[in-house]
């Protein structure tokens, strides 16, 4: 695929123009953060990059737990909760807002994977209870 069919994203995946194809790149498929990750962290990972935002925030990504249960990804809150915090620890996403009361968590895909198991990694942990009055109605 020549670069005039692809958007590039800057974290490790290209999308194709037309929306209909996703190119994983070769340093986030070895990455050490992919390979630490649980299989169902993967699963989740990329159907959020399948199904991202595509409106003004092309880079932020949700999936709800009703979701992620309907495509088998995940049978429990708890597994759900495990796998969003997984992902944010070891840098694929970073977490906007929290969700709850019905509302899908938002996340931004983030470069900080690239760094995972280096001293150059920047933690940031995993919030299940909000994120200082930021919701997804700020944006």
């Amino acid at each position: 695929m020549s670069d005039k069919g692809k958007v590039y994203s800057g974290f490790g995946f290209y999308v194709t123009r037309d929306g209909g194809g996703v190119v994983i790149e070769h340093d986030l498929k070895e990455s050490v953060a992919m390979y630490s990750i649980s299989n169902t962290s993967f699963r989740l990972y990329f159907e959020m990059i399948f199904n991202r935002k595509n409106d003004e925030h092309p880079i932020r990504a949700s999936i709800s737990f009703e979701n992620a249960r309907r495509i088998n990804i995940c049978q429990s809150n708890s597994t759900f909760s495990k796998v969003k915090k997984e992902l944010v620890e070891k840098g694929l996403l970073d977490q906007m807002s929290s969700g709850g009361a019905g509302m899908s968590a938002i996340f931004e895909f983030s470069n900080r994977w690239r760094y995972y198991g280096t001293d150059k990694f920047v933690y940031k942990p995993y919030n299940s209870g909000g994120i200082g009055g930021k919701n997804s109605s700020d944006w």
